[in-house]
């Protein structure tokens, strides 16, 4: 019986992983449009890498220009 929980189980972990990006990515977004924070401080904060940070950022420019 327990064996059947576990693929039920990272079902779950996985939804949550992919809630938990989304929530720093949106986060990210509302400090790169709103604020002065540094690419290096908004990773920091956000937990994601500086790398998806500049990305996200050049996406944002994309959008407003």
């Amino acid at each position: 019986m327990m064996n059947d929980n576990v693929p039920h189980c990272k079902m779950i972990d996985d939804m949550l992983e992919e809630v938990r990006q989304e929530v720093k990515i949106r986060c990210a977004l509302r400090m790169i449009r709103n604020s002065k924070l540094s690419d290096e401080e908004i990773s920091k904060v956000t937990e994601l890498t500086l790398e998806e940070v500049k990305e996200l950022k050049a996406q944002a420019s994309a959008v407003t220009a």
